[in-house]
């Protein structure tokens, strides 16, 4: 007899067991049994939660990039920080206590899962940007940056960023010119934001610590 489980229970193992699966064996080698054997759920019982495999592909997504959007808005909302300080809490805070939701991305971007490759780009961009508007915002105010779009200069920040530094589109194994890419992204930044006075400069210390380690 199989148990009866609080709605929200039973959808977080179904993500838990797709998002394991989609790690070990690939978006596109795993089936919808597969999920059903690990999560020992009947097929009628997955369908109830979610109509196809892609559906749950698109809510692993969403959980990553929601856990992301979650830290750069508690960030954002800090007013104890300035403008910059805000700009490096984003840019940095991929590391340290989230390294096991890093090594998840880092799987993600295999080709076995470029679905969800793409679907990780396109909702990092279109969350994260309205939140990056709002830092540089605030640094326009306080002096530090200067520009007439700060929204989509924000979505050039993330699309190029993220594409430049992805290991299977255009990042360089060279360690020379992988150097210039960097650099040349830094003066991007320095350029989009429109960094002046004491800013100058600061922003590419921080991508260079996040890009770098």
């Amino acid at each position: 007899m199989r148990t009866v489980k609080d709605p929200e229970v039973r959808t977080e193992e179904i993500l838990d067991a797709a998002e394991h699966l989609f790690n070990t064996k690939g978006y596109l080698h795993t089936t919808v049994n597969d999920i059903l054997r690990a999560v020992d759920i009947a097929k009628g019982t997955f369908y109830y939660y979610f109509p196809s495999k892609e559906e749950v592909m698109n809510a692993v997504v969403n959980r990553l990039v929601a856990a992301e959007i979650k830290r750069s808005q508690a960030i954002v909302e800090d007013n104890s920080l300035n403008a910059l300080e805000k700009f490096a809490g984003i840019l940095l805070s991929g590391g340290g206590e989230n390294s096991e939701r890093e090594a998840a991305i880092e799987m993600f971007n295999k080709p076995p899962n470029a679905q969800i490759h793409e679907k990780s780009f396109i909702e990092t961009t279109r969350q994260l940007t309205p939140i990056l508007e709002k830092v540089v915002q605030q640094g326009i105010e306080e002096g530090f940056f200067e520009t007439e779009f700060p929204r989509e200069n924000m979505q050039l920040l993330l699309i190029t960023g993220q594409m430049m530094f992805d290991r299977d589109w255009f990042q360089s194994s060279e360690p020379e010119e992988m150097m210039r890419q960097v650099q040349a992204y830094c003066n991007l930044v320095e350029t989009l934001l429109g960094t002046k006075g004491e800013a100058k400069g600061k922003p590419t210390a921080v991508i260079l610590e996040s890009v770098l380690g």
